[in-house]
C-alpha cells in the first residue's frame, strides 16, 4: 500500500452530526469518529493501522523462510521464492560456488511453481541472524516439497552442534560457523 494510510471526509452531512467519516485504506473498513474526539482517536487508529501492516508483513515473510539441513531442498525451495536458513562457514569462496550452483538457465523460461517466470541469478547471502540456535535436538519439519508455497517448515529449531555441523555446501565439507539466511533477487 502506498500513500495515506487513512482517509478522513467531512462534509456536510457529517457537521450535521458532528463526526468525521473515515475510511482505513488497508482494509477498506468505514466509520464515524465524533469531532471532540477526533485528536484522540486517530493517532489511535494509525498506531492500530501501522501495527496491522507490520504483522501482515511479518507473517508474510515468516511464511516464506525457510530453515533447511538437506541440499536437495535448496533450489526447489529458492524457486518457490523463499529466502532459506542453511548452516554455512562464511568463506567468500563458498558463498561464490553455492551462486554459481543455484543459477538456472534463464534461456529456458523456466516457470516456477506460482507460475511466474524463474529468476536466472543465483542465491546470495542476506545476513546472517543475530539470534544463532545451538544445541543437538533432531529438527522436526513439516515440509511439502510438492507445495512449498504454502508449507511451514520448522517446529523445533535445530541448533548448529559445534565440531559437527558441516556447510549445507555439498562441495566445502568446512564446519559451519552460523546460521546464514540466502535468497535471490526477484
Amino acid at each position: 500500500m502506498k500513500g495515506v494510510p487513512l482517509r478522513l471526509e467531512f462534509g456536510p452531512k457529517d457537521a450535521a452530526n458532528s463526526v468525521v467519516s473515515y475510511a482505513r485504506r488497508d482494509t477498506g473498513a468505514k466509520g464515524t469518529i465524533p469531532i471532540d474526539q477526533l485528536a484522540a482517536q486517530v493517532p489511535t487508529l494509525l498506531e492500530t493501522i501501522q501495527s496491522d501492516l507490520y504483522n501482515k508483513a511479518d507473517e508474510a515473510f515468516r511464511s516464506h523462510r525457510l530453515q533447511l539441513t538437506e541440499w536437495e531442498k535448496v533450489v526447489p525451495a529458492l524457486d518457490a521464492r523463499n529466502v532459506v536458513l542453511i548452516p554455512f562457514c562464511e568463506e567468500p569462496d563458498c558463498e561464490e560456488r553455492l551462486k554459481d550452483m543455484t543459477k538456472s538457465d534463464a534461456a529456458q523460461h523456466e516457470l516456477g511453481p506460482d507460475g511466474r517466470q524463474l529468476p536466472s541469478m543465483g542465491m546470495k547471502s542476506l545476513c546472517i541472524p543475530f539470534a544463532q540456535v545451538r544445541g543437538t535436538s533432531p529438527p522436526q519439519y513439516v515440509l511439502d516439497v510438492d507445495n512449498l508455497l504454502t508449507s511451514h517448515v520448522l517446529l523445533q529449531p535445530e541448533g548448529l552442534v559445534k565440531g559437527e555441523t558441516k556447510c549445507l555446501n555439498p562441495e566445502c565439507g568446512k564446519l559451519a560457523k552460523s546460521w546464514t539466511m540466502f535468497g535471490r533477487s526477484y
